[in-house]
């Protein structure tokens, strides 16, 4: 008998030792992570993308759907691992900051998931050729409800609800021209 021959049987056992361990390192490994805020986040990202993401990492993930700031407050308290936001952070920590102005914001960090892209029609008989951003940002707000507070004829701003996120990010490239 060849001394490899004595060891084969021996390298084996100690491979599927050291395989079984690995899986059970690995099954151990799974955790559950809480992704708490934001509700447009939530029902953009994490309802039709959650078993997807489970899938690929490996982990479970428990959602909460709130408010952003309510997010971003239960990941200063360590009462959840992520927090969905669906606006500019600037703008989250410039309202938590009246509240809360001793936690440490600069300790988080924005990785950007998704983006909104908006886009606005008009009728073409409608004189309202130009808007100001902010202008804009007031209609989708319900701000402004009369074209003629923008220089247009006396007719209401129809629009649909808008999320005050949406409206917080509206920033274009350019000035929207109808």
């Amino acid at each position: 008998m060849s001394p490899t021959s004595t060891w084969l049987p021996f390298v084996r056992i100690l491979m599927l030792v050291l395989l079984l361990f690995q899986l059970q390192y690995a099954a151990a490994s799974a955790q559950t992570f809480v992704v708490q805020g934001s509700t447009t986040f939530a029902q953009d990202v994490m309802v039709p993308y959650q078993k997807a993401i489970e899938a690929s990492s490996g982990h479970k993930l428990t959602v909460v759907p709130n408010k952003s700031s309510i997010g971003l407050l239960a990941l200063f308290e360590q009462r959840t691992n992520f927090a969905m936001i669906s606006g500019p952070l600037e703008n989250q920590v410039r309202q938590l900051r009246l509240s809360r102005p001793a936690l440490p914001f600069e300790r988080l960090q924005v990785f950007k998931v998704s983006q909104t892209h908006m886009t606005f029609a008009v009728n073409r008989q409608n004189p309202v050729h130009e808007i100001t951003d902010d202008n804009m940002r007031d209609i989708l707000l319900g701000k402004i409800s009369n074209w003629r507070d923008v220089g247009g004829p006396d007719l209401i701003c129809q629009s649909r609800s808008c999320k005050s996120a949406e409206a917080a990010v509206f920033r274009p490239p350019s000035r929207p021209r109808f």
